[in-house]
């Protein structure tokens, strides 16, 4: 079976099984560096996630995720020198462990992802319709994602704050190199 199905399989079959779910969003920053000679090896950008937490066991949760990032970097050509924002998407499905640290709720994250690039566009002002071809790099593949989180109660006992530190390597927006990704959020149980 191929990569690209055997990953929504698998989340459909992991979150129809009865458990404890919440619902969550996050917003967050990126910084790549990697040796991309058409990127000047750093990109930096942000994320939109929503994200669906099911708890399997006492020690094990699942998560399924769908992401929108923009990455810039500067680009060189012949005439000019100019900014691109680079617009993806990303599906991932991770394994969540829980532990407690000093009282705190902390996890841990880890599984793959499948990222895909939408769109490339001159970042200016000037040019409404400033399309432009990505370069270099897949404009999709499937890799890894791991990082740390913790969450906290807020008033409302149905709603909790989150604030991940991630890192993803082999995905898109990295451009073969790894990406950093820091956000906060929220999550409401249902």
């Amino acid at each position: 079976m191929k990569k690209a199905t055997f990953l929504p399989l698998l989340a459909v079959a992991v979150l129809a099984a009865p458990a404890d779910a919440q619902l969550g969003g996050a917003a967050g920053l990126r910084s790549a560096s990697n040796g991309g000679s058409e990127r000047n090896g750093t990109r930096t950008g942000v994320e939109l996630r929503g994200f669906y937490d099911r708890t399997l066991t006492s020690r094990v949760g699942l998560r399924a995720e769908l992401g929108y990032n923009q990455m810039a970097y500067q680009r060189e050509d012949p005439t000019e020198r100019y900014r691109v924002n680079e617009n993806g998407f990303e599906l991932a499905l991770q394994a969540r462990v829980p532990f407690a640290l000093a009282g705190t709720s902390v996890y841990a994250l880890g599984g793959p992802i499948a990222s895909f690039r939408a769109a490339c566009g001159v970042d200016s002002h000037f040019d409404s319709n400033g399309r432009v071809p990505c370069g270099e790099g897949a404009t999709s593949q499937v890799g890894w994602g791991a990082g740390l989180g913790v969450r906290g109660q807020l008033p409302d006992p149905s709603l909790r704050w989150v604030a991940e530190a991630r890192v993803l390597g082999r995905v898109t927006s990295g451009v073969g190199g790894t990406v950093l990704a820091l956000s906060v959020g929220i999550q409401r149980s249902r």
